[in-house]
């Protein structure tokens, strides 16, 4: 759990901020009592990480470097001795110049500055100040005097704090919602929804929520590394029916997209899972259940109240002009009324549903078919597949 720890915290919340800025420092400095090593994997997720937010933690490449196999993420050691070699050092910095194997930076990760000399401090100097472009250096010193001034004067410093309990209580809420996406049913998850409404959650502190939530859920999918495929589908399954249930309802656009975006990475996870383990039903259940969640996201249209279509207009310009506002606070208070007014306008528009029977198994599938033949033809990973069902028999064909 070091990694959501960290993640949490204000230090990975602005470190966040830097990588989807591109403005994420070539040198770093993690100083100070936190775990220093969680926060410079978690940065080195961050520049490697090929998704829309960085670090998602749930790419390949993310998850590479959370389990120390990623070829261009090093960690440099010297086992054989207490301080670490300049023969070790010089080693590094050769390296340093051929180019990444697979991810667009080269990261060494130095975590106990403590056996750095200072002659490996003066061979590092000049790399770090004019080494390539892709290459990054991150080193882990409870106390930063332990590296010379001209390293750190070179390097923007991170200090940590360690994670105090008293401070965990916004995570129960995190860990509750979490808890109900894989096991609760649609009402329950409505109706805890519904109680952080009537606490009046800032917009800030409920995309933190969510995206504690999606920590955890990432967290979650690991478990298709650990070769763990019955919590890796329980994960994927939580992850599409939260999407198909509040996606929708998210007042955020780019939260939308970024849970469209997490559900379309579940179902092809889940897809690859079941064509590993070579099940066909399972294949067909995931590659269908992969088409109905992108089916289930409605096209977005104008609402059809007069008074709600114009309260979404001003709030559309108003999120424009905040951020270019040079008055934040008050651009901020005028998108949260419009926020209310919308919320409030929104539930006085009539609605209605119209009821859907319960989901089909494969073997409701087979029933149903009687002698006429089932071929589903999906993709994966630039391959066509298929899977038929022919007299209740459901087969995998790999078509080229």
């Amino acid at each position: 759990m070091e990694l959501l720890d960290f993640a949490k915290t204000n230090t990975a919340a602005r470190l966040r901020a830097a990588a989807s800025r591109g403005a994420l420092s070539h040198a770093l400095i993690f100083s100070g009592n936190g775990d220093r090593v969680s926060a410079a994997r978690y940065a080195a997720a961050a520049m490697e990480c090929t998704g829309a937010q960085k670090p998602c933690l749930a790419c390949p490449a993310c998850r590479k470097v959370l389990q120390d196999i990623h070829p261009d993420v090093t960690f440099v050691r010297d086992a054989e001795h207490k301080e670490l070699s300049v023969d070790t050092v010089r080693a590094m910095r050769a390296d340093a110049f051929i180019r990444p194997n697979e991810g667009a930076r080269k990261i060494y990760i130095f975590e106990d500055c403590t056996i750095l000399t200072e002659k490996d401090q003066n061979v590092l100097l000049k790399l770090v100040e004019e080494g390539p472009s892709y290459a990054a250096f991150f080193f882990c010193a409870e106390n930063p005097a332990v590296l010379l001034q001209t390293i750190r004067s070179r390097c923007v410093e991170v200090k940590l704090s360690p994670v105090l309990q008293e401070d965990d209580a916004p995570d129960e809420r995190a860990l509750e919602l979490a808890r109900r996406i894989a096991e609760g049913t649609r009402a329950s998850r409505a109706a805890f929804l519904a109680k952080l409404e009537t606490q009046k959650l800032s917009r800030d502190d409920l995309s933190a929520l969510f995206e504690r939530t999606r920590l955890l859920l990432a967290d979650a999918l690991l478990a298709e590394q650990d070769g763990d495929m019955a919590r890796l589908f329980e994960a994927c399954r939580g992850g599409l029916q939260a999407v198909e249930s509040h996606a929708a309802t998210m007042a955020a656009f780019e939260l939308r997209v970024s849970a469209f975006g997490l559900a379309d990475e579940l179902a092809e996870t889940a897809v690859r899972a079941a064509l590993r383990i070579g099940d066909p039903r399972l294949v067909l259940r995931w590659s269908e259940r992969a088409r109905a969640s992108a089916l289930h996201r409605r096209a977005l249209r104008p609402p059809s109240d007069p008074g709600l279509r114009a309260s979404l207009a001003e709030l559309r310009s108003a999120v424009l002009a905040m951020r270019e506002s040079r008055s934040p606070a008050d651009a901020v208070a005028a998108v949260a009324e419009l926020e209310d007014r919308v919320r409030h306008r929104a539930m006085l528009v009539p609605g209605g549903t119209r009821g859907l029977r319960a989901a089909w198994g494969i073997d409701d599938v087979a029933a149903e078919l009687g002698d006429a033949v089932l071929l589903s033809l999906f993709s994966q990973g630039g391959r066509l597949l298929a899977v038929s069902i022919v007299e209740g028999r459901a087969r995998l064909h790999a078509l080229g």
